[in-house]
């Protein structure tokens, strides 16, 4: 997740979930996940302008752990 809004901190996207400007993460087992759609509507709303989606096969959620796939 962290890569897809631009190589953010730890810190960052914790402020930022902190302050609404990303939506929450489903938790599952100490993991968060995110719609990648919502990520990105989000940071596009906030005006982040490096935003990219990491995997066009994703459905449900880009963990920040999550690989690139070609």
């Amino acid at each position: 997740m962290r890569r897809i809004a631009g190589g953010i901190s730890d810190m960052t996207l914790w402020r930022w979930l902190k302050r609404g400007i990303l939506p929450s993460p489903l938790v599952i087992e100490r993991r968060r996940y995110w719609w990648r759609e919502a990520i990105l509507d989000s940071l596009q709303c906030a005006g982040r302008s490096d935003a990219r989606p990491v995997s066009p096969h994703a459905t449900y959620g880009e963990t920040e752990h999550a690989k690139d796939h070609p």
